[in-house]
């Protein structure tokens, strides 16, 4: 069965979604001409799409897509995306643009299209393993680079996404592109060195969570349970057991908080015959 399976049978759950926002800051104001382009049309640059397009913030008249092959164009048409096979006319008519093609790709696909990237530019790549100075190396001097990790999960917006930024990207980049991300899942900014554990963590991790929803629901069937209903409430099983976890990790923050506070309260002067707290 495809690892997309425990992914596919969250979107019937009636649990809401889960969203955690580490970042409390108000997102930049978005500029409505932004306009956003991605090379590659794979699942990865599909989860983004769909999450920049969910805030309503860009519409979709403003994103391009390109990729050799018309494959997955349909997808990305029924967002209202238009669609190229052009990645040079792409970056010409894009300000923001998503590097969302294989790592060995990354050397091809960066010689195409560096005559037409210029200091307007800001280029996000999210093909694995391939740093930032080599990103860098391939693209004229001074451009803005950042490297993200996205995974799985953000064809349904629950993903964890951790960005770094390249030596000529600001900080106000890197909070426009927190601001887009936003409702792709978590999204959190660190050194790049934290990029390759990000992906063990979160991009592989999530493999090994499928195969324990798997091996639960296949040791139902075993057992006699249908295959169609074993899946449905593994998939629950495992979901729930998140939103416990989580909110056990709350009680555990807010117990600590509360006996520091307390701890506190012995060291805090007060008048006589007056409590401290």
């Amino acid at each position: 069965m495809p690892l997309l399976w425990f992914i596919g049978m969250t979107r019937d759950l009636s649990l809401p979604p889960m969203q955690i926002k580490s970042d409390p800051k108000t997102p930049p104001e978005m500029d409505s001409n932004l306009r956003i382009g991605f090379i590659g049309a794979g699942n990865m640059a599909y989860g983004i799409a769909k999450g920049v397009l969910q805030s309503g913030d860009v519409p979709s008249s403003n994103v391009k897509v390109s990729a050799p092959s018309a494959r997955n164009f349909g997808r990305f048409q029924e967002l209202g995306v238009a669609v190229t096979h052009s990645n040079a006319e792409l970056v010409s008519s894009c300000d923001l643009v998503f590097v969302a093609v294989k790592p060995h790709l990354i050397t091809t696909i960066l010689s195409e299209i560096t005559d037409h990237v210029t200091r307007k530019h800001i280029i996000v790549s999210v093909a694995a393993g391939v740093t930032l100075a080599t990103l860098q190396g391939l693209l004229p001097f001074d451009t803005v680079v950042l490297r993200l990790m996205p995974n799985l999960p953000c064809l349904v917006q629950q993903g964890a996404l951790l960005f770094s930024r390249g030596t000529w990207a600001r900080q106000e980049d890197g909070d426009l592109l927190r601001s887009l991300l936003q409702h792709c899942g978590l999204v959190e900014e660190g050194p790049e060195a934290w990029i390759d554990i990000h992906t063990g963590l979160s991009g592989s991790g999530v493999a090994f969570v499928y195969l324990f929803a798997e091996a639960l629901a296949e040791g139902a069937v075993k057992m006699g349970m249908p295959s169609a209903l074993a899946h449905s409430i593994a998939a629950q099983t495992v979901l729930v057991s998140f939103w416990f976890h989580k909110a056990a990790l709350i009680c555990i923050i807010l117990a600590q908080v509360l006996l520091y506070l307390c701890s506190m309260c012995n060291f805090l002067p007060c008048s006589r015959g007056q409590a401290s707290c």
